[in-house]
This record gives C-alpha cells, sequence and structure tokens, in this order.
C-alpha cells in the first residue's frame, strides 16, 4: 500500500498513534522495574522474581510491535528491510506467549501463597513443600519464549515470501501461514486457565475475606482488574497479529490494552512513595498499603528462596505479601 494514497494519509495519524501507545507502555513497565527496584533499595518493598519476569514480558512486547519506528525505518516511509522484517515476526508471535506465560505464573505464584496461609496446619506443611518449585514460574515462561521464538525464526528463513508489512502497515507479519495459528490457540487457552485460576484466587479471598480486609482490599481488586486487562490484551494481540483485517481499530485496541494495564499495575502505593527521596523510608512504611507482586520474606514460596524458616510465618502477613 503506497503512502501517497489518500487513504493512507488518512491512516497515518492512527499508525503513528499506534506506535506512541506501544512505546509508552513498554516505558512506563521499565518505570515500573526502575520504582520496584528502588523501593527494594529503601526496604519499602521487595518484589518477587514473577514479577519483574511479568514487567519484562511486557516490556518486550511493547518494543517489539515498535521495532520499526525504533529502528529508524518507520512503515509510512517505506517498506522495511527483510533482515528487520524478519526481527520483528520472530519478536511479535512469540511476545504473546511469553505475556500470558508469565501472567499465568504470576497468579499461580499469587495461588501457592494464599493456599498456604490458609489451609490447615498439617496440610499447610505438606503443601509447602511444593516452594521449591517456585523458580519454575520463572523458567517456564521463558524456555517457551525461546523455543517460540527459533522456531518462528527458522520457519521465516524457509518462507521469505511470507514475510512482509501488514496491510495496515503497522507490523511485520506472515502472511497465508498457519503457523502464526499458534499464538492465538496459545493466547486462548491461556487466557482460559488464567480465568481459571482468577476464579481460585478470588474464591479463597472471598472466604478468608477477613483476613484480606485487614491488609487492605485494594490488593483483590487489583488483581482482577489487571488480569482480566491482560487477558483481553493479549488475546487482541495475538489474533490480530496474525489476520488480515484492514481496520487499523484493532491496531489501536492493541497497543491501548497494554497500557491501560501498565497504568492499573503501576499506581501503587510504594511505587511512588520509592521517590520521595526526602522522607526517611521507616515513616514510608509505616503508611504503605498492599502491593502486587511483593514478598515480605517470610511468604510460602519465596520463604524457601531466601533460606528463612516458613515455620514463622503468620497468617495474616502472609496474606498481605501475596499479590502485592
Amino acid at each position: 500500500m503506497s503512502m501517497s494514497t489518500p487513504t493512507s494519509y488518512a491512516l497515518l495519524p492512527a499508525i503513528r498513534a499506534f506506535f506512541v501507545l506501544q512505546i509508552l507502555s513498554a516505558s512506563l513497565f521499565m518505570l515500573i522495574v526502575i520504582a520496584a527496584v528502588v523501593s527494594h533499595i529503601r526496604g519499602l518493598e521487595r518484589r518477587n522474581a514473577t514479577f519483574y519476569s511479568f514487567c519484562a514480558a511486557w516490556i518486550i512486547y511493547g518494543f517489539s510491535f515498535s521495532l520499526l519506528v525504533l529502528a529508524g525505518q518507520p512503515p509510512w516511509k517505506g517498506d522495511p528491510e527483510f533482515k528487520l522484517c524478519f526481527a520483528q515476526v520472530t519478536l511479535i508471535y512469540m511476545a504473546p506467549l511469553v505475556t500470558i506465560s508469565t501472567t499465568l505464573a504470576l497468579l499461580l505464584h499469587l495461588l501457592f501463597e494464599i493456599l498456604c496461609a490458609v489451609v490447615e496446619i498439617k496440610l499447610a506443611q505438606k503443601w509447602r513443600r511444593w516452594r521449591s518449585f517456585a523458580p519454575l514460574l520463572v523458567l517456564i515462561p521463558w524456555t517457551i519464549a525461546v523455543i517460540a521464538s527459533i522456531a518462528f525464526a527458522v520457519y521465516s528463513s524457509q518462507h521469505r515470501d511470507l514475510v512482509a508489512l501488514s496491510n495496515r502497515r503497522t507490523f511485520c507479519k506472515l502472511h497465508g501461514s498457519t503457523i502464526q495459528l499458534v499464538s492465538p490457540i496459545y493466547s486462548t487457552i491461556g487466557s482460559a486457565i488464567i480465568i481459571l485460576v482468577e476464579a481460585l484466587v478470588a474464591a479463597l479471598m472471598y472466604r478468608h475475606w477477613d483476613i484480606v480486609s485487614r491488609n487492605g482490599s485494594s490488593m483483590f481488586i487489583r488483581a482482577v482488574i489487571f488480569t482480566v486487562t491482560i487477558a483481553v490484551s493479549t488475546g487482541i494481540a495475538a489474533k490480530y497479529s496474525s489476520t488480515a483485517t484492514p481496520s487499523i481499530g484493532f491496531d489501536i485496541g492493541l497497543a491501548t490494552l497494554p497500557l491501560i494495564a501498565a497504568i492499573l499495575f503501576g499506581s501503587q502505593k510504594d511505587l511512588f512513595l520509592a521517590f520521595v527521596f526526602w522522607k526517611d523510608s521507616e515513616k514510608l512504611n509505616s503508611t504503605r498499603r498492599n502491593s502486587i507482586g511483593s514478598v515480605d520474606g517470610n511468604t510460602c514460596l519465596t520463604s524457601h528462596m531466601m533460606n528463612i524458616d516458613s515455620e514463622s510465618m503468620a497468617e495474616t502477613s502472609t496474606i498481605s505479601s501475596v499479590g502485592r
């Protein structure tokens, strides 16, 4: 599609908006990671590895879809080089897989911690044995990402004629290939599992609401909202990165939902307080609330990784720390 046509000029603002939204969402997630690290250094919150893995996945997601602009070859100036298009194809079909996987891992971490806190003591002792598998919640999603990247790279190199800019001129894709169905199928299955896990988390939190409410109910509300947002975003991304629909509106939706997730996920009090350097961290600790993805060193899954005796866990403090 030549950018000299009237239709192309009409689409140009929307195309540019797509890239702005993608870069902005990825940048916000980078800022969230920086704020989380500063919060850790200042002793406000220490977040678990699944949190950082989750943020990293969405950073890659945003920069993958905006690769053409970042590489200095915006699509409104002409078709990108094959090598750049090839690289983007490899990334954008992998990105939905790793975002859905890290989202599921984060929720499973939350579910395991809640189960450790609320089940009977004898059962809890047995359940805590699963904490040795906590590193797998980080390892498995990125193993899937590496395998998927290699598979898409090999396939794209063998079918160079299918690699080209999408009809909407927003990103490169594989045209007319069944392998592009891997992402939407995986994302659909993953989203269904996420909904199931979220339902279990919600049921446990509702059943033990007296514990949850003592530590702030916003943790529960955030968990529900950001999970729904991420599931929808990943599903749209996977579906429309593999179709030839001419509507730019789908691409705008693809870029808007991660931004909403970043804003929701980053609007946690300790992340803002991390940069309040003129106040003592001990005073800030007395005012902070629950934060998604944080640990306090005594949760079921993380106590093993941090060499802390899980027997010393208190029910209230465990619930307080999970899902932050």
